[in-house]
């Protein structure tokens, strides 16, 4: 992970939360296994800086689409609305210029 906070230090890199669930024991794809791995990229990146990325259909070796976005969903459902946006679409849309 320390790898990840290096990375973070260069303002003009982006975070993509995606492929974790791809490399989960299956029989341990929870929110608890994959809490401090996302919350490593947040605190690191922070909410302006973060992206979620579906990693379909890689997902499906371990989880579906469907369960990675319940996972996620629960590990962020105590932020605020805006930072929830910003992971999910803001971010998305500024960084890669979508209207």
């Amino acid at each position: 992970m320390h790898s990840i906070r290096e990375l973070a230090q260069f303002p003009n890199l982006a975070c993509k939360i995606s492929g974790v669930v791809a490399y989960c024991n299956p029989q341990r794809v929870t929110v608890d296994a994959i809490r401090p791995y996302v919350e490593h990229c947040l605190e690191c990146f922070g909410w302006d800086r973060v992206v979620f990325g579906g990693d379909w259909p890689v997902c499906n070796t371990t989880a579906s689409l469907g369960r990675w976005m319940e996972i996620l969903q629960g590990i962020v459902a105590n932020e605020s609305a805006g930072n929830r946006e910003k992971l999910f679409a803001k971010n998305a849309e500024r960084i890669y210029r979508l209207t």
